[in-house]
């Protein structure tokens, strides 16, 4: 009888195989980590954002915290909390609104490298600014729509109101948005309390004077 040879193990790899295997697993995670991530383009914000500051945004119908506050006052704390949650890229400016018009306070800038700025003059909107006591809404939203179509990039208006107008409309009044407010896109948020309130009356310098 012929000896009995063992044949070699074929699935066995040899020591310089696995260390090759390894090497190429090692140069390819590395090239993994090193090479650029792709960036993906995202939508930011660009626009401006028009506060109402008639005298009946100091109605104090809404909160702060749980305490009582002034329209105004309300849709400020919101703002605040909205710029510091914007990410880096976006543009924002402020602009104000009274009696039929609305105007720009500051033009929209990056969130990140301005936010101080931004802040600050945030923090200064009041209603002693107002130069007139009006308060034709619709007017003040169309006025926004052109400051906006004069911008280059025509940023988006948000515009806060808390929809008094003074005189008041007539029921067959439908405004109409103007040929040179082009490309008008934005917003209206609404400010206040469900129920009818007295609207507190101040002098040039914030001295009340009744309602």
């Amino acid at each position: 009888m012929s000896a009995l040879r063992s044949r070699p193990d074929r699935a066995a790899a040899s020591p310089w195989k696995v260390r090759a295997a390894l090497l190429a697993a090692s140069a390819l995670t590395a090239l993994a980590l090193a090479a650029p991530r792709p960036v993906l383009p995202r939508p930011v914000f660009d626009g401006i954002v028009v506060l109402d500051i008639t005298q009946s945004m100091n109605t104090l119908d809404a909160l702060i915290d749980g305490r009582p506050a002034s329209r105004l006052a309300a849709a400020k704390s919101r703002l605040h909390r909205a710029l510091a949650r914007l990410p880096c890229g976006a543009r924002l400016g402020w602009g104000a609104f009274t009696e039929y018009r609305s105007t720009v306070l500051l033009l929209p800038v990056e969130v990140c490298a301005n936010y101080a700025e931004l802040s600050a003059t945030l923090d200064r909107i009041e209603g002693t600014m107002a130069w007139a006591g009006g308060s034709e809404i619709s007017k003040g939203l169309m006025s926004a729509l052109r400051i906006s179509a004069r911008i280059p990039g025509h940023p988006a208006v948000v515009f806060f109101t808390d929809g008094h107008e003074a005189p008041p409309l007539r029921g067959d009044y439908v405004p109409v948005v103007p040929d040179d407010a082009t490309d008008p896109h934005g917003m209206i948020v609404g400010v206040g309390g469900d129920t009818l309130r007295p609207i507190p009356k101040y002098d040039p310098t914030g001295q009340p004077l009744g309602v």
